[in-house]
């Protein structure tokens, strides 16, 4: 049986600004700015900070504190997307995602970074916590030059039009329809 992350989006929302606690904890939580995050674009600079911080740490991070901190961080990040959004996205399992369009398996292997996925009302998808564990594991860039900024990402997800998904063919966190 698998775990219904979409379930979890509000007590992770609590997590990260610091009103509840999880078992493990988060990665270097004394180094997250909790005050600046209000769900606007603007507050992913916050998020940025922090999470240089978390890469810095991650080599010897405990693997619970890891999935927490990619969770909370990955599903804020949605968040700020989907409350900012115009193109309606919910959050989604990637086990319904892929029920509903078994062809996507071929394209999005299951993992952490896919488990839950927003999905906007054109069919488009995006992996928000892909992206936080693409910043954990590379950095603010990877040595092939990929961008993980969280605020580079969600503007790009907040001014997408229907049916657009940008020039990027090469994209690992967001999927046409």
């Amino acid at each position: 049986m698998q775990i219904d992350l979409v379930a979890l989006v509000p007590a992770f929302m609590e997590i990260i600004i610091g009103e509840a606690e999880v078992e493990g904890g988060l990665a270097q939580a004394d180094e997250l700015d909790r005050s600046a995050l209000d769900f606007s674009l603007e507050s992913l600079a916050a998020l940025d900070r922090y999470l240089d911080q978390v890469h810095a740490a991650s080599a010897d991070m405990d693997e619970q504190v890891y999935t927490n901190t990619a969770l909370a961080a990955g599903f804020y990040l949605g968040e700020v997307i989907r409350r900012n959004g115009k193109l309606g996205h919910e959050w989604v399992n990637y086990e319904d995602l892929v029920e509903a369009d078994p062809e996507l398996s071929k394209v999005i292997p299951h993992a952490l970074g896919s488990a839950a996925m927003l999905v906007a009302e054109d069919g488009g998808v995006t992996m928000p916590i892909n992206r936080v564990i693409g910043y954990i594991e590379e950095g603010a860039e990877s040595a092939e030059g990929t961008e993980h900024s969280t605020r580079t990402y969600a503007d790009e997800e907040v001014m997408r039009e229907e049916g657009d998904y940008g020039d990027d063919e090469e994209s690992d966190d967001t999927v046409a329809g």
